[in-house]
């Protein structure tokens, strides 16, 4: 994956992705509500938004499984 992404490019990960910064590549996630506090305006504007870009991927990626059988099951090397 790292060879073929540029350095602009940006990945939309879910808030249970981890460790994407080990390998030098931008990812965006949502924002975490703080302990006993509550998320800004901007940040709940953003996770909006976010989870918007999301879901156009997961329909995606839905609409692909439907069409190519093939990606339901796992690759076996």
């Amino acid at each position: 994956l790292q060879e073929r992404l540029k350095p602009q490019d940006i990945l939309h990960v879910d808030g249970g992705f981890n460790g994407i910064d080990e390998y030098g590549l931008h990812a965006v996630a949502p924002h975490r509500k703080p302990r006993r506090d509550e998320l800004t305006a901007e940040q709940s504007a953003w996770n909006t938004a976010h989870a918007s870009v999301r879901t156009k991927i997961e329909h995606l990626f839905g609409k692909l499984k439907g069409k190519f059988q093939l990606l339901h099951r796992a690759f076996e090397y």
